[in-house]
């Protein structure tokens, strides 16, 4: 109390007492474009701070074209805005002071996307990485570093600042802040994540305003003022964020930047500058030793500049130091000290009792953390930054039928079976108790240089047995779904045909009744005349007759061919045949997951088509009408499973008119079978049928397999033809006015595939 009393003694005045200033111009050059990540510079000028202290403020955005402290060092600005790598520029002799640290973490990360597998830095070996390679990235680079990787371990590419190189596939990682890119991949439906380097240890300062030696020598007063009433709206857009963004959006926003991108900037600024937990502005002298450290290390630093030179604080100190004692007699700084001296022991007796408190604690608590990790259903082991094992949990024990104590000091090999020479594998395999061979999952974390062991790292052991025992029963059990639905398909195309087949056997039957029927009547005939006489009159009665005969015979003959169809059934019956053995051969090569493509004329294909299924359109008495689009020619595509598909389609239409005519004898059906070129490389195949139709819940289960609308149906055709079509990048769908109302099937496919399909 007697050092305060004294202290504020000597104080000549406060700040209110001091006169009114006069309004001086000041620049402040900005680090980046116009956005929230400056929010706090607008809320003092806006809100008058910068008027109150006497400045008249002028916000400068990037100049793109020069650095920011670039436009610092030649005059252009009084302040400006930039990260650690002042470090940099000060060992390199710019007179560079750093004044108040905005954000407490450096929000530059590497952005991946989350389909990429990437999880931690050591997945980056031999990826694509996106970089500024400088100073600038330094945190990212010792993040790298850190993780085991060298320049030439990743393949590194200059940053093309657009982030949508990531998303399609230009890069594997992208230097970005975690308050800006990461927005424009979640607009985009791009699931991403972060590798921050202040996860990993590396944590830097970062949007620090800085300010040179000589601008403090000259105006000492005008630089204090400026620091508070930068940090003083930096406080007010902390706790008015939305109110921010509607000021960006009405004065400041350069980048057309949506409300929705600000808030996603404004949410992550918080956590990097973190208001309610450290003090604004505030900066830590061994915490910029570790950033110096870290620079050296990566070989940024030519030489290594003090930090009390760096930081403000250090200039402030020193002229309290001097005014201190220039201000205060040899008598007061007596009692001062007999007065620290008594606090001193009375803080020291405190501190005792603290201490004594805060290790029973510890030992309280380091009990029950043992209690957790011996409890622990995985196996847990630490190692040494050699990879030597310190210590293991009671599950591995049981794991590997050894002891903690026999594993000590033995390298990780004496647990694993292969050493991949990474830490974290996603998956391995354990040498077991008894000599089997036990599939894990390893996951953990590194141990930080301060923990045991110095830079250790502690592993998770995951036991895989029970999830490859249940992935291999579900595997056995779709296998043999698979089969039961490759028989069914199997036994349904080749039913097609056959069917179709039938009435060419009528015919046949048909012709063969005719020609036996003709074979007696001739021999009745000839037995008549060998029974009769040969008088002249009698002779002429058998020519007659004979004449009467070869005309019916050659009548029935003519019947015979017309039936026959002059060898086109017999071609219809032989091409069916072939067909089957096409669907057969089909669905053997169903086992291997490529059906070749090959080039050949739509319009003859569709014959094919049209001679096998037209004589059950004729049983039926159905009209079946063909328009085919003279824009489609030769297509490259698997011929025989599309004509599969159109029988299956087909058949499908003439089965739902046969059950409407079951209902109604008189009526009579009509199929439509349509090929229409679409724009660009695509056509549709459209089936169309008044038959029995069906329902909105039918439709959503059509292509469902065993399921049917139709009394007779199997539930396979569909089905099968639905998995043809995804196969080849087509697609598939049904659409019907209701039961008794026809249905209409619209498959759309690629003119031509460039590949096989199964080899996409």
């Amino acid at each position: 109390m007697l050092l305060l009393v004294l202290f504020s003694a000597s104080v000549p005045a406060t700040a209110d007492e001091e006169p009114s200033q006069a309004i001086e111009p000041i620049r402040l050059q900005l680090k980046w474009l116009h956005q929230f990540q400056f929010a706090g510079y607008y809320a003092a000028l806006e809100q008058g701070y910068y008027r109150e202290a006497g400045f008249d403020v002028t916000l400068l955005q990037h100049p793109l074209n020069r650095s920011p402290v670039e436009v610092l060092l030649d005059g252009s600005a009084d302040y400006v805005v930039m990260g650690s790598d002042v470090l940099v520029h000060r060992a390199e002799g710019a007179p560079l002071v750093a004044l108040a640290a905005i954000t407490q973490h450096d929000p530059l990360a590497l952005l991946v996307t989350n389909s990429s597998g990437i999880q931690h830095p050591e997945d980056l070996r031999g990826k694509r990485v996106m970089l500024d390679y400088g100073a600038h990235d330094a945190s990212i680079l010792a993040m790298l570093k850190q993780a085991g990787l060298e320049q030439g371990d990743y393949q590194l590419q200059q940053t093309s600042y657009n982030p949508m190189d990531l998303a399609q596939g230009s890069t594997d990682a992208f230097n970005a802040y975690i308050t800006d890119q990461g927005f424009l991949l979640d607009e985009q439906g791009v699931g991403n994540h972060y590798l921050h380097p202040s996860r990993y240890g590396i944590d830097f300062y970062s949007d620090i305003l800085v300010t040179t030696e000589s601008l403090i020598e000259r105006s000492p007063e005008q630089v204090r003022r400026f620091r508070e009433a930068s940090l003083k709206g930096w406080a007010y857009a902390m706790s008015h964020t939305e109110e921010l963004i509607d000021l960006i959006l009405a004065k400041y926003n350069t980048q057309n930047r949506s409300r929705a991108h600000l808030q996603y900037e404004a949410a992550q600024m918080r956590e990097m500058v973190q208001p309610l937990l450290v003090e604004l502005g505030y900066m830590h002298h061994e915490r910029w030793s570790h950033i110096r450290d870290t620079f050296q290390n990566l070989g940024f630093l030519k030489s290594a500049p003090a930090i009390n030179e760096i930081l403000y604080q250090g200039h402030l100190q020193a002229r309290e130091n001097i005014l201190q004692k220039a201000l205060f007699p040899a008598v007061l700084v007596l009692l001062a000290l007999l007065m620290i001296i008594f606090l001193v022991g009375l803080w020291n007796r405190k501190l005792k009792q603290q201490v004594r408190r805060r290790t029973e604690q510890l030992e309280r608590a380091q009990m029950r953390t043992e209690l957790i990790l011996e409890s622990m259903d995985e196996g847990l082991v630490v190692v040494n930054k050699d990879h030597q094992i310190q210590r293991t949990n009671r599950k591995l024990e049981r794991l590997t039928g050894k002891s903690s104590e026999m594993l000590a000091g033995q390298p990780l090999e004496q647990i694993f079976e292969e050493d991949s020479g990474a830490l974290f594998d996603a998956a391995r395999t354990l040498c077991g108790a008894n000599g089997d061979l036990i599939p894990v999952q390893v996951s953990g974390a590194k141990l930080s240089a301060e923990e045991e062991e110095a830079g250790g790292a502690v592993l998770v052991v995951h036991d895989l047995r029970d999830r490859v025992r249940a992935e291999r029963q579900e595997q056995y059990a779709a296998f043999q779904a698979g089969v039961a639905n490759m028989g069914a398909s199997v036994l349904h195309n080749i039913g097609n045909v056959v069917t179709g087949m039938g009435g060419h056997i009528l015919h046949i039957d048909h012709s063969l009744s005719m020609v036996q029927r003709l074979t007696e009547w001739l021999r009745k005939v000839e037995q008549e005349q060998e029974a009769e006489g040969s008088t002249e009159e009698k002779l002429q009665q058998q020519l007659e007759q004979s004449h009467k005969v070869i005309e019916g015979t050659a009548s029935t003959l003519e019947k015979i061919v017309e039936e026959i169809g002059e060898r086109e059934v017999l071609d219809k019956l032989e091409h069916g045949i072939r067909h089957i053995g096409e669907v057969i051969s089909i669905q053997q090569s169903a086992a291997r997951p490529v059906i070749h493509a090959t080039q050949f004329n739509l319009k003859s294909m569709v014959g094919d088509v049209r001679g096998l299924i037209e004589d059950r359109f004729e049983k039926y008495e159905a009209h079946f009408e063909v328009n085919l689009d003279p824009a489609l020619g030769n297509v490259l595509l698997p011929r025989n499973p599309l004509i599969q598909l159109l029988l299956n389609l087909l058949k499908n239409s003439l089965e739902a008119i046969q059950e409407r005519m079951d209902a109604d004898s008189d009526w009579r059906g009509r199929v439509q079978l349509s090929f229409k070129h679409q724009n660009g490389s695509r056509f549709t195949v459209t089936v169309e049928d008044d038959g029995c139709g069906a329902d909105a819940e039918g439709l959503k289960q059509l292509f469902k397999t065993g399921y049917t609308t139709k009394q007779t149906g199997s539930g396979y055709g569909l089905h099968s033809a639905a998995n043809f079509v995804q196969s080849i990048d087509g697609e598939i769908r049904a659409e019907s006015d209701g039961p008794g109302r026809g249905m209409r099937i619209v498959v759309t496919l690629p003119l031509a595939l460039n590949k096989s399909v199964g080899e996409r």
